[in-house]
């Protein structure tokens, strides 16, 4: 599903993703937030769709951590070397210690990135995002952030 996409037409494609409008609080990450389990790079995967406008402006897939290394090289066959690609340490409460891998392509109108690691061990993900709607979600994460501090 291409950035830009309508709402009407990632149904047409995914109908079994559901879509809700976004909470209040969240109004930073888009007007419509759509979701769902599909294949991505031949592994199962949840996907959370973004829109702004009905414009499909963010994805993030999630996927097991053990498929990480399978997707990347599906990303690299398909995208070439990744425009920059960054090693980190990190550790858990227990004192183990993991090394995340992240890669990411700048394309034309935007970027796409996959990490090892996203937010648990056990998680990796692919982010997709527009020019326009990493714009659009700091200037309203900035607002919001306003609106917050203006109750200290």
């Amino acid at each position: 599903m291409p950035l830009g996409a309508t709402q009407e037409s990632l149904l047409e494609k995914l109908p079994e993703f559901s879509c809700d409008a976004i909470i209040d609080g969240f109004e930073d990450l888009g007007d419509v937030y759509c979701h769902g389990t599909s294949s991505y790079a031949g592994v199962e995967a949840f996907a959370s769709v973004y829109f702004y406008s009905n414009s499909l402006g963010s994805v993030r897939i999630t996927f097991d951590s053990d498929e990480f290394d399978d997707v990347n090289r599906a990303l690299m066959k398909k995208y070439g070397q990744p425009t920059t690609a960054e090693t980190t340490v990190l550790g858990n409460a227990m004192g183990a210690k993991f090394v995340n891998e992240t890669n990411t392509w700048k394309r034309k109108g935007g970027k796409l990135s996959i990490n090892k690691f996203a937010g648990e061990i056990s998680e990796s993900s692919v982010d997709i995002s527009s020019t326009d709607y990493s714009a659009e979600y700091a200037k309203r994460k900035k607002r919001s952030i306003n609106e917050k501090g203006g109750d200290l």
